[in-house]
C-alpha cells in the first residue's frame, strides 16, 4: 500500500513537471478555441488532460517528436470538447448568462409604428445615398459589412486587400455623413457611421 501511494505521488510529480514544461504550448493551442459558456480555464484543463494522455500513450518507435504528438493530441481533445459543448443539448446553457454576469434586462418591447416608419425612411435614405454617391466597389464593401462579414471575408470576395476594404469603409462613412448632413438627416439612425 505504501509503494502504491509513493508510486501515485511520483506519477503526480511527473505530471506536474510535464504540465509546467508544456504550459506555453497548451496556452498557445487553447487560445485558438472559444467556448461561449465556458472560460479559458475549462479549455486549459482539457489541454492538461490531453497532454497527460499523450505522455502515457507516446511511443518513441514511431519517430515523431513528443511535442508534435502532444500538440496533435491537445488540438483533437479541444476540438472534441468544443464540439461537445456546442451540441443542441447544451444550447440553453450556452445561451444563458452566468450568475457572475447576470444583469437585469427589461422585457423586449414591440417597436411603435412611428419608430418603424422612421427606420424604413432612414433605410430608404441610406439606399438612395448608396446608389447615387458610392462606387460599385464601395457598394459591394458596404453590403458585405452590413451583412456582418469580416474585412477578410469581404476582401476575399472582392479580390482585394483588407486595407482596401478598410479604406473603402472610411470613404463610405465620410460620403454618407456628408450626404446626411446636406439633407439634414440624423446620424443617429446610422450607428455604423460612428
Amino acid at each position: 500500500m505504501i509503494k502504491s501511494y509513493q508510486s501515485d505521488l511520483h506519477q503526480e510529480k511527473r505530471y506536474n513537471k510535464l504540465i509546467k514544461q508544456y504550459e506555453g504550448l497548451m496556452y498557445k493551442i487553447a487560445s485558438d478555441y472559444y467556448l461561449p459558456a465556458g472560460n479559458r480555464e475549462d479549455l486549459l484543463q482539457e489541454a492538461r488532460i490531453a497532454l497527460t494522455r499523450a505522455h502515457d500513450s507516446y511511443e518513441t518507435s514511431h519517430g515523431v517528436p513528443f511535442v508534435a504528438y502532444a500538440a496533435l493530441c491537445i488540438r483533437r481533445q479541444l476540438g472534441d470538447h468544443v464540439k461537445k459543448q456546442l451540441r443542441e443539448k447544451h444550447q440553453l446553457l450556452n445561451q444563458s448568462d452566468s450568475l457572475e454576469q447576470a444583469r437585469y434586462r427589461p422585457p423586449a418591447r414591440e417597436p411603435d409604428p412611428e419608430t418603424e416608419l422612421l427606420a424604413q425612411e432612414s433605410l430608404a435614405a441610406l439606399q438612395k445615398i448608396a446608389r447615387e454617391t458610392l462606387s460599385e466597389f464601395e457598394r459591394d464593401v458596404l453590403e458585405g459589412y452590413l451583412a456582418g462579414e469580416t474585412y477578410k471575408v469581404i476582401a476575399e470576395k472582392l479580390d482585394c486587400t483588407e486595407k482596401s476594404v478598410d479604406n473603402a469603409l472610411s470613404r463610405i462613412r465620410g460620403k454618407i455623413a456628408r450626404e446626411l448632413q446636406e439633407n439634414q438627416l440624423s446620424l443617429n439612425s446610422f450607428s455604423f457611421l460612428k
